[in-house]
């Protein structure tokens, strides 16, 4: 069965470019407005795609709806936004969206953002992710008194709260849910981020730095997140540890 997209309040200019795309990638595309957009929240997406053909002001309520509960069941959101909404549009990778494009855009870089993506979303449900069955259900993650909670984007070590941006968040959940495998600055940054979020890879070695002091080490000694010279970053073999459900 093909993977469905949502695609929210598509504005005539990209209405049939993004149903060309979507269906050259095999996708069983969903269009709803924004008012409609919240019946919409029971279901399931792999990838919401939002498109503000008006003046960007935060995003509609419905339609943050929408990304939140798809984000909890880890869906992904792209957001099309004009030029001049290029700021606002980068403080919304804070709030939600995983990225987004500037208009006018071709089909090419629009099914290649679709691409990117959605690898992202298929990595991250993969079933042989290790470690990465707990996160699924809304119920945290825990490792050696380390607590990550995805429904919550909380995270607490033995019991005091880690204060954490999203983007150290989403690297942090990403490399505990598949503990003890090694990732490269670019694998990390297209798993995470996809392309074109305007994180370089200085970027991640920045956040890796940041996440390793705030978390520090584990009770055996070891660092929560690893550096594996030469080839890139892992979160601790949890092996010996405890991350399951509690």
């Amino acid at each position: 069965m093909p993977s469905r997209v949502l695609v929210v309040d598509a504005g005539p200019a990209m209405l049939n470019l993004l149903r060309l795309c979507l269906t050259l990638e095999g996708f069983d595309a969903v269009f709803c407005d924004e008012a409609s957009a919240a019946e919409r929240v029971a279901e399931s997406f792999p990838l919401v795609i939002v498109d503000r053909h008006t003046a960007l002001d935060g995003l509609p309520p419905t339609c943050r709806l929408v990304l939140q509960h798809e984000r909890a069941r880890r869906g992904l959101t792209l957001l099309l936004v004009s030029e001049g909404d290029r700021t606002a549009a980068l403080d919304l990778l804070h709030d939600g969206v995983d990225a987004f494009i500037v208009k006018p855009v071709g089909m090419r870089e629009l099914i290649a953002r679709v691409r990117a993506l959605m690898r992202r979303s298929i990595i991250s449900t993969a079933p042989d992710a290790i470690h990465s069955a707990p996160s699924l259900d809304g119920r945290p993650l825990w490792a050696g008194g380390l607590e990550i909670d995805l429904a919550r984007r909380h995270v607490q070590l033995r019991g005091t709260t880690i204060p954490l941006t999203e983007q150290e968040f989403q690297l942090l959940h990403f490399l505990a849910t598949h503990s003890g495998r090694v990732f490269s600055r670019q694998a990390l940054l297209d798993a995470v981020w996809g392309a074109g979020t305007h994180v370089t890879l200085r970027s991640v070695d920045a956040l890796i730095k940041r996440l390793r002091h705030r978390l520090g080490r584990e009770p055996h000694g070891r660092d929560y997140v690893q550096t594996v010279r030469g080839v890139g970053y892992r979160f601790v073999d949890v092996t010996h540890l405890s991350l399951t459900n509690h």
